[in-house]
C-alpha cells in the first residue's frame, strides 16, 4: 500500500498560517531539503536482524522493517536471497523501477549511476545499491542489465526481478507496492541492515545528498533491540489530524512543524536563515482582508503610494527576472500577484526530466485555454541563467507552442537564485534541480508541491482544485 502522503500531491496543502498565506511557504522553502537531503525515518519499534518463520521464506526483522528473504533473480540471471545475499550486514540504498518507464525511472537510474561513482571504493565493500523491478513480468534479467548499462551500472549495483507473487510480497514489505506499477513512488529506502536503522528519501535527490545520508548511516547507532518470533500483522496507521500541533509527520510539510519542537537536525542548517525569516513573516500582524471572504491577503499597493506591502509581497519581493521576450518581470507584482501559478525549474540543455516537466505544463496550457494569462500564469524558471538567454528561451518556448501567460524566465544569476529560493526550488547545481511543481493560489494563500512526473491528469486535477480554491 502506498505510504500516506506520497500521492502526486505528496506535500499536500500548505495553508498553515491563516490569512498570512505567504508564510505558508514555510513548507516550500524547506521542502527542497526534505526532497534532497532530510529523509523521513521509518518510525516503528524493532531492531536489526532477528528471523521469524513465515511461509516459504523467513522474514527478517530489522528495525522497523519485516523483510521476507525471498528468492529473486539478478541482472546476470543468478538466483539470490534478497536479505541473506543482498542486504545482510550492509548499508544499502534500494530503488524501485521498471525498464519501460519513461518518467521518473531514468532520472533515478542516472542518480544511482552517479551515486556509484561517488561511493567509489566503498561500493561492494559493505555498501550496496539495489534496484527492484516493480514490473517483473516484463523485466527479465537481460532487460535489467541493458537498462542499468545506460547509467554506468557495474559491480555493487544489483538489479532484481523474479516471480511476481514473491516480488509483490517483497514490495509490500518494503512499503513500495502499488496495484498499478506505473504509479510507483520515487522514494528510495536507505538503511544499515546491520543495526536496523532505516530511512526513506527521494530517489530524485542530489546523489551527493544520498551519499551523505549513506555515510551517516554507516556510523548510526543501532535501533532498539528486536524480539524474534512470529511477525504480527502491522497495526493500521491512525488517520492524521487535519490541523493543530499533532499533524502526523508522514507529509514532509507537516514534518517541518513537528521537528521544530525537538530542534532542527544538523542537515537543516543551510535553510535555517530562510526559516527564521518566514517565521518572522508569520508573526507579523495580519493585514485587513480584501476581496471576498476570509483567508485572502490584502492586495499589495501600487508603487509610489507609500503604503506598506502585503506580507506576501514582502516575502517574495520584486526581484527582477527577464522573460523570453527580453521583458523585465517583477517576481511578485508582475508574475504572482492575484494569480494561480504553476512553477517549474528547468534548463534548456537538460535531456532528462526537463522535457517531461515542460510537457506537463504544455498539457496544462491546453487544458486552461483562455484562462491562461487571465487567471493563471505558468512559470518556467531557468536554473542555468548564464546559458539560457532570452533568445534561447524564446526558441524553447516556440517549440512548445507557448502562449501568452507562460513565462520562461532568466536574468542575473543572483536574482534567479533569490527567486528559486523563495519558491523552494533552489539547487546547488543545475543538474540537481527539483522535479517538483509548485502550485499556488496567491489570492487565497493555498500552496502545494506536486511531483512533476506524476500522471498528467492527476496534475491537472490538482491545478483545478487550486484554481477554484475559495480560501
Amino acid at each position: 500500500m502506498m505510504q500516506r502522503g506520497l500521492r502526486p500531491e505528496w506535500l499536500g496543502r500548505s495553508r498553515l498560517f491563516g490569512r498570512l498565506g505567504a508564510a505558508a511557504l514555510l513548507g516550500l522553502a524547506v521542502g527542497g531539503i526534505f526532497d534532497q537531503s532530510l529523509a523521513s525515518p521509518l518510525a516503528a519499534p524493532g531492531g536489526g536482524g532477528a528471523r521469524a518463520a513465515s511461509g516459504e521464506s523467513a522474514v527478517v526483522v530489522s528495525g522497523s522493517l519485516r523483510v521476507p528473504d525471498v528468492t529473486v533473480v539478478d541482472q546476470d540471471g543468478r538466483q539470490v536471497r534478497f536479505w541473506s545475499d543482498l542486504m545482510a550486514g550492509k548499508v544499502v540504498a534500494v530503488s524501485f523501477i521498471f525498464t519501460t518507464c519513461t518518467t521518473i525511472c531514468p532520472p533515478i537510474g542516472a542518480n544511482f549511476g552517479r551515486l556509484a561513482k561517488l561511493l567509489d571504493g566503498r561500493l561492494g565493500r559493505g555498501v550496496s545499491l539495489i534496484s527492484v523491478s516493480v514490473d517483473p513480468l516484463t523485466d527479465t534479467p537481460q532487460r535489467l542489465k541493458a537498462w542499468a548499462r545506460q547509467f554506468g551500472g557495474g559491480p555493487g549495483w544489483t538489479l532484481v526481478t523474479g516471480n511476481k507473487s514473491e516480488i509483490d510480497r517483497l514490495l509490500k514489505a518494503l512499503q513500495a507496492y502499488t496495484p498499478n506499477y506505473a504509479d510507483h513512488s520515487p522514494l528510495i529506502l536507505v538503511g544499515n541492515a546491520a543495526n536496523g536503522v532505516w530511512q526513506r528519501t527521494s530517489g530524485l535527490a542530489a546523489p551527493a545528498e544520498i551519499a551523505k545520508l549513506i555515510d551517516q548511516l554507516i556510523s548510526a547507532p543501532s535501533a532498539p533491540s528486536s524480539r524474534s518470533g512470529p511477525v504480527a500483522a502491522p497495526r493500521p496507521r491512525p488517520a492524521p489530524p487535519t490541523s493543530g500541533a499533532g499533524v502526523a509527520p508522514t507529509s514532509p510539510s507537516a514534518s517541518v512543524r513537528v521537528a521544530l519542537a525537538a530542534g532542527p537536525p544538523d542537515s537543516w542548517a543551510p535553510v535555517m536563515p530562510a526559516l527564521r525569516a518566514m517565521l518572522a513573516v508569520r508573526a507579523a500582524p495580519a493585514p485587513p482582508p480584501s476581496g471576498s471572504g476570509p483567508g485572502r491577503l490584502a492586495s499589495p499597493p501600487e508603487h509610489g503610494t507609500g503604503a506598506e506591502p502585503s506580507p506576501a509581497h514582502h516575502y517574495f519581493t520584486d526581484v527582477v527576472l527577464v522573460d523570453q521576450d527580453g521583458v523585465e518581470r517583477r517576481l511578485y507584482s508582475d508574475l504572482l500577484r492575484g494569480k494561480t501559478v504553476v512553477v517549474e525549474s528547468f534548463f534548456t540543455t537538460c535531456t532528462g526530466a526537463c522535457p517531461v516537466l515542460t510537457g506537463k505544463l504544455a498539457a496544462m496550457q491546453d487544458w486552461l485555454g483562455e484562462r491562461l494569462g487571465r487567471e493563471v500564469h505558468l512559470l518556467s524558471l531557468s536554473v542555468d541563467p548564464e546559458t539560457d538567454t532570452p533568445v534561447r528561451l524564446k526558441q524553447y518556448a516556440e517549440r512548445l507552442k507557448a502562449k501568452a501567460g507562460w513565462y520562461f524566465l532568466t536574468g542575473k544569476k543572483d536574482n534567479v537564485n533569490v527567486a528559486l529560493a523563495k519558491l523552494g526550488l533552489a539547487a546547488a547545481a543545475k543538474q540537481d534541480h527539483s522535479n517538483l511543481l509548485i502550485l499556488g493560489n496567491e489570492a487565497t494563500g493555498l500552496w502545494k508541491k506536486l511531483f512533476g512526473l506524476a500522471p498528467t491528469e492527476e496534475l491537472i486535477r490538482s491545478l483545478d482544485g487550486v484554481l477554484h480554491d475559495r480560501g
